[in-house]
């Protein structure tokens, strides 16, 4: 190559990479033709290894040494020093390949060549990672490698050039980082909400994922107490007060499915209501309001239905009165329990529920409350109800196969018709034994068909049936 071609190689080079730059950068590094002032000159010398430089004959800067063939040891390389913008490689640095660095006489070289920053900065805006630092531009590879590695798994965008086939499967990342996002602590600016024209924020924030702080954040009882609340947009219509007020706290153990009827949330408590006793012993009888007890499942599942409605308005973050309610569906589906059965349910979620509100523990799942169910409640197997039930069941479903199998053969099985053998032909010693009128396998006498055969009882019980004697004969 004479210096002329080496010339106009690198003049096409720098315009090429100067094409790709942003505007607000600077051209590249001109070639030895046009320096720019401020900017470092950098001689061009080539020596070739074992040839002894010609005494008395000074090397001109940007002229090469073609007395042999020189082949290049070092891939071209761009130093870069990205910051904020888009892209991997794009600088205003100097660049010089190389293979015409390799100058084994550091006297010939007119002037150091400067050292350039190689660090990688990642493009998306907002993201502080960047690659080692260095300034050694045979590392610039693996800057690069470093931010595709990073773009690919934290931002996941695609690293394939153009015309290549993406088979990268998904950032298993992905999930965890959304996490992080969705889980990471929020500044709220607009505190003040009047639920009409001015809303907080915080109203259209997702509920936190995770259970355990939570639980720790969530406050055991609403403040103040409002029980002017109106629940006829959930269906329930609720007029006791004492039960709204209590309700606001959620370490409250004193609840009653029957609570929670539609009967008991209409009535109200006011001077001269009926009184019963709900205590009594030899010193002690305690009187309170008479309250309708609850008469079957379905109406426990209403009750539960309207704890958790009423519940969810105060403590909106708390999910164990839907997942009770989750649970009282499920075995009303499975089989009806008995109303003892779910009013003892309740009576122990309460309990526990309400002891882990105390201790700012995690509220019961739904899984724990099958536990409760599965352990306190759920009948045992040698229930003598529970066998009187099954067995009711089993003989239902096999009397309606019965029925169908009758109706299938158009008769039922006690209207089947019996069976009448003839008298004559059992007796009768001479031919012919019958004089009727003869039938296939016997005669029909005024309509009814008689059987040619044996009708003589055996030891058994059963009818002897043979058709080649008679009863006389048997």
């Amino acid at each position: 190559m004479t210096p002329t071609e080496l010339t106009n190689n690198l003049k096409s080079l720098h315009q090429t990479n100067n094409s790709c730059k942003h505007p607000s950068q600077t051209s590249s590094t001109p070639t030895t033709q046009d320096q720019l002032p401020g900017k470092p000159q950098v001689s061009i010398h080539h020596q070739v290894p074992g040839q002894a430089q010609v005494p008395g004959q000074p090397q001109v800067p940007g002229q090469l040494n073609t007395n042999q063939p020189i082949l290049p040891t070092h891939p071209y390389q761009q130093a870069t020093n990205t910051g904020g913008t888009a892209g991997f490689t794009s600088s205003n640095v100097n660049i010089v390949p190389g293979w015409m660095n390799n100058n084994p006489n550091p006297q010939a070289t007119a002037t150091p060549k400067p050292e350039y920053e190689v660090t990688q900065h990642c493009p998306i805006a907002g993201c502080p990672y960047s690659s080692f630092p260095t300034t050694d531009p045979s590392l610039l590879s693996s800057c690069v490698e470093m931010i595709k590695i990073h773009l690919a798994y934290a931002h996941d965008t695609p690293t394939t050039e153009i015309g290549e086939s993406n088979s990268r499967q998904s950032n298993p990342d992905k999930a965890f980082k959304e996490y992080q996002e969705a889980t990471k602590q929020r500044e709220i600016k607009k505190v003040k909400d009047d639920a009409s024209r001015n809303l907080c924020e915080a109203r259209y924030f997702a509920a936190p994922l995770d259970m355990k702080i939570l639980a720790q954040n969530m406050p055991v009882s609403t403040t103040p107490v409002n029980t002017v609340v109106d629940f006829s947009h959930l269906g329930v219509d609720v007029s006791s007060k004492e039960t709204v007020r209590r309700i606001h706290s959620r370490a409250c153990t004193s609840f009653k499915l029957r609570d929670f009827s539609d009967t008991n949330l209409k009535s109200t408590s006011t001077a001269g209501d009926e009184m019963v006793a709900v205590q009594y012993s030899q010193n002690n009888l305690q009187l309170s309001r008479k309250v309708k007890s609850l008469d079957s499942p379905q109406e426990c599942v209403k009750a539960a239905y309207n704890y958790a409605a009423i519940y969810g308005q105060f403590h909106p973050l708390d999910w164990s009165p839907r997942s009770l309610l989750k649970v009282f569906l499920d075995k009303l589906i499975e089989g009806p329990p008995t109303v003892d059965q779910f009013s003892r349910l309740f009576e122990k979620y309460i309990s526990e529920n309400g002891g882990r509100a105390q201790k700012k523990a995690v509220p019961l799942t739904y899984m724990e409350i099958i536990g409760l169910w599965t352990t306190f409640i759920a009948p045992s197997p040698l229930n003598i109800e529970t066998i009187e039930k099954t067995v009711e069941r089993k003989l239902t479903q096999f009397s309606a196969k019965f029925k169908n199998i009758s109706s299938s053969n158009g008769q039922s099985p006690s209207k089947r018709q019996r069976t009448e053998y003839c008298k004559d032909w059992n007796t009768s010693k001479e031919f012919p034994l019958c004089n009727n009128a003869q039938s296939t396998g016997g005669c029909t006498v005024g309509g009814t068909f008689l059987k040619h055969s044996c009708s003589r009882r055996n030891s058994d019980g059963k009818i002897c049936g043979s058709e080649g004697h008679g009863y006389y004969k048997h």
